[in-house]
């Protein structure tokens, strides 16, 4: 004899939004559609049931007396997400980077480093936002949504709200900072950086349609865009750097970038970066660091010659080096930064170290001698009482400078996943050097990759 409920399985979802049931051919009764609405009330089931689900599933059942399984009889109100109100913008939010094929020369015309709007231009609109609605599940239950951000958007000085159109109200460069929209002007320099225009230094953009002339400083808290050259002069960018021209800096100067830059080649540079270097035909007799990548795009000459080139990622270029020998270094995998101060914090432990060695020298006489110590008259031991605490003071800062020290090397040589790739030549005595592991090209190589391997040694294998 079987069970009263043999007949049928009931299962309830985790979240309680649906039911389903498992219907079996039962010698005890005969399933009907009465039958499972029965045993769903007993379960507190009221809402969302599909009757017409059930009498397909209970036909089959009692026609071919074969169990169904798993079907979906109840199902609650799902909640409808909401969505706080939208900023849709009309202009490019990111560093625009070229494209070109190994063969071609880089687009500097599609860059846009630097986006302007003009006075009057929408570059916005606002979406009102959608409120949640409740659900309820299959008891009947109130099921509440995620709620939504409601924080406003915030809009500055530099545009104007017109109906739900966001509106620059003057030429300049739009800035979107999480939920704040302003325009701030772009400082536009139709000639050369000289002494007709004396240093710049803008809180915003900088276009410049000439070249930077030696000597002379710009500094700009957003992108710098340069039509011409940079020659040995000190250029600082809180954003990027586009040079259409290239940099000569004939060992003066600096280029500093929060973020990319761009630039036709680079000869007798010094260049720090945030995110990629990318050069379009060669890096000459430069450094160059950056905690992104280096790339050289264009492949005559596509050369990386001469001084030394830090990319914390990696490094891409057609060639490395010369066949007259020029000493070119390549670093990567290592922070330049952390390198930097690893140097400095080594020079403070050998300033330190003599300093100590003499002090040491001086009161050791006394350390183990008590009558030479008995023989010193008052000033003589003030002084000595002095030197005691000076050595004190350094021995305790030479600890920490070399707790610090092996701290600085563990973060540096902790990344070992930077590669270097040569698409064409790579010529002898060029050094390499990933996550601080060295090695000097004996023989000329082509189209080769260089990485760090299992054992921790610089290895390279074919490049394709």
């Amino acid at each position: 004899m079987g069970k009263k409920d043999d007949w049928i399985s009931i299962t309830i979802s985790d979240d309680k939004m649906e039911v389903y049931a498992s219907f079996f051919p039962s010698s005890y009764a005969r399933p009907s559609v009465d039958n499972v609405l029965s045993v769903l009330s007993e379960k507190g089931v009221v809402l969302g049931v599909d009757v017409e689900q059930i009498r397909k599933a209970i036909d089959v059942v009692n026609t071919s007396q074969k169990a169904v399984m798993n079907v979906l009889i109840a199902r609650g109100a799902s909640p409808k997400m909401g969505r706080r109100a939208l900023l849709c913008i009309y202009f490019p939010t990111s560093y625009r980077q070229a494209s070109a094929t190994e063969e071609e020369a880089v687009n500097f015309k599609e860059l846009g480093g630097v986006t302007v709007v003009r006075s009057g231009e929408v570059i916005a609109h606002v979406s009102n936002e959608i409120e949640p609605v409740e659900g309820k599940n299959v008891f009947g239950k109130t099921v509440k949504p995620p709620s939504i951000d409601k924080r406003p958007f915030r809009f500055g000085k530099g545009v104007i709200l017109n109906g739900d159109n966001v509106v620059s109200r003057l030429v300049g460069e739009p800035v979107l900072d999480e939920l704040f929209l302003d325009v701030v002007p772009v400082l536009k320099i139709e000639r050369d950086v000289d002494y007709h225009t004396g240093n710049v230094r803008f809180p915003g953009s900088v276009i410049i349609n000439g070249s930077v002339k030696d000597g002379f400083t710009v500094a700009a808290g957003k992108d710098i865009s340069v039509g011409g050259n940079i020659e040995g002069a000190r250029v600082f960018s809180g954003g990027s750097i586009t040079v259409k021209g290239g940099i000569i800096a004939r060992g003066q100067g600096k280029i500093w970038a929060s973020k990319g830059i761009m630039a036709k080649f680079v000869e007798n540079a010094y260049i720090e970066a945030g995110g990629d270097v990318i050069v379009e035909r060669a890096i000459l007799h430069s450094t160059v660091k950056t905690h992104a990548w280096i790339r050289v795009k264009v492949k005559r000459p596509g050369s990386i010659i001469g001084g030394s080139v830090w990319a914390f990622g990696g490094v891409e270029a057609y060639n490395l080096g010369s066949d007259f020998g020029t000493p070119t270094e390549v670093v990567v995998g290592m922070d330049y930064m952390l390198a930097d101060r690893l140097k400095r914090i080594e020079n403070d432990i050998k300033r330190l170290e003599p300093v100590l060695e003499r002090i040491t020298k001086s009161v050791s006489i006394y350390k183990d001698n008590k009558n030479a110590l008995n023989l010193l008259g008052d000033t003589a031991r003030k002084k000595l009482k002095k030197l005691l605490v000076e050595y004190k003071l350094l021995s305790s800062k030479l600890t920490s400078l070399e707790r610090r020290r092996s701290e600085v090397r563990k973060m540096l040589l902790s990344h070992s996943k930077s590669y270097i790739r040569i698409k064409d030549t790579v010529f002898e005595g060029v050094k390499v050097c990933i996550s601080g592991y060295n090695y000097t090209v004996r023989d000329k190589l082509q189209y080769v990759e260089f990485f760090l391997n299992k054992e921790g040694k610089v290895d390279f294998r074919p490049y394709e």
